[in-house]
């Protein structure tokens, strides 16, 4: 049977568990799995500000049903060419290896624009490492919204908010 991943986030400074997060990341200024942006909005930037930033997200997968030799190469890619969400609102991404407590300020880590750097899985974003077990975790995908103060007020297109991802098994 093939591999099955599971997409995981990771919350906290020093997390005691990982959440499985069903396929739905939510981009907040808070740092927790239980947090929606329908109650806790990156709202538009304020005073001298020119963006707010969502808490960093940590995304990772997990194993769920161990391939036949070798899980790599895990992906993300927006499938939409160029086009962020709404005027005024980026996704940023980056990968890291290891977990620090995210930060609510620019990513040092998310530094790439989602949708113009990774529009398609032959410009997509990859994970290094190699998953054999049930259990095993990927590096990290970091993510984090940006706001700016060019924003419209309201929702954003949702359309432009699906990530996709594929891996290599052998």
């Amino acid at each position: 049977m093939p591999a099955k991943l599971d997409l995981y986030g990771r919350y906290g400074t020093s997390p005691s568990s990982d959440t499985d997060m069903k396929g739905h990341i939510f981009f907040t200024p808070v740092d927790s799995e239980l947090s929606r942006h329908s109650t806790n909005p990156v709202g538009k930037p304020t005073g001298g500000a020119n963006t707010a930033y969502s808490m960093e997200r940590y995304m990772f997968y997990k194993v769920a049903q161990a391939p036949n030799t070798v899980v790599s190469n895990i992906r993300l890619w927006t499938g939409i060419i160029s086009s962020p969400p709404a005027t005024g609102v980026q996704y940023f991404i980056g990968t890291t290896d290891s977990y620090v407590g995210p930060v609510i300020t620019k990513s040092a880590i998310a530094v790439h624009r989602l949708h113009s750097t990774y529009p398609s899985y032959a410009n997509s974003i990859k994970v290094t490492g190699s998953l054999v077990n049930v259990g095993d975790d990927s590096n990290f995908f970091v993510v984090q919204l940006h706001v700016e103060s060019t924003a419209n007020v309201g929702i954003i297109d949702s359309t432009r908010t699906i990530v996709k991802s594929a891996w290599d098994e052998s």
